[in-house]
């Protein structure tokens, strides 16, 4: 048995109201425009119509005029989206980025893929560590762009060198490429030296 069909957005529903096609509407909006382009695309509308694409104010205001409608109502399935922290939002406190990336790594449970070579912080390092403890089948990708450049991210790498050839070793599915060049790793076991 099939699960309906999710009603359309408000924006939508007031083009099909209309009966038209993404086409038409925007050729209505470009006779109207004093440019004679409106600069709307059938893409963009569906993609605005479908909540994929957040509309900026001017479109808002010229598709509200077009359709006879509130900005509000045409608006609301993006607007209820932004509300309910779907979309993306730019990091730009260090503090936030800190809280981010950490949060991401005590989520993880199938796997985690980290990059870089710069890493030094050690609550975030101390992160992967615990959620890698805490669940056995989680598999780790550390993916390097050169040697270790901190001792906190060499101090780490060693620990993850030392569990895939430790006890246990068998059990886990830690993906390790091979050693960083200038990884000084004390443990005595051969796969690392």
């Amino acid at each position: 048995m099939r699960s309906p069909a999710p009603r359309p957005s408000p924006l939508r529903q007031a083009r099909l109201d209309r009966d038209a096609t993404l086409e038409q509407v925007c050729a209505d909006l470009d006779a109207a425009s004093p440019a004679g382009s409106s600069g709307v695309t059938p893409s963009m509308l569906s993609g605005w119509e479908l909540g994929r694409h957040t509309t900026t104010r001017r479109y808002r205001t010229l598709l509200a005029d077009y359709y006879g409608q509130p900005v509000e109502e045409l608006f609301a399935h993006q607007d209820k989206a932004a509300e309910a922290d779907e979309l993306p939002r730019l990091l730009t406190d260090p503090r936030e980025l800190r809280e981010a990336v950490v949060q991401v790594a005590e989520n993880a449970r199938v796997f985690l893929a980290v990059t870089g070579s710069r890493s030094r912080d050690v609550p975030y390092l101390e992160a992967i560590e615990k959620t890698l403890a805490a669940h056995p089948a989680l598999v780790h990708y550390r993916l390097l762009f050169g040697s270790p450049r901190t001792p906190a991210l060499a101090a780490h790498l060693c620990v993850r060198f030392r569990f895939r050839c430790g006890a246990g070793a068998a059990d886990r599915r830690t993906v390790v490429g091979a050693r960083p060049a200038g990884l000084r790793c004390r443990h005595p076991c051969r796969d690392h030296r």
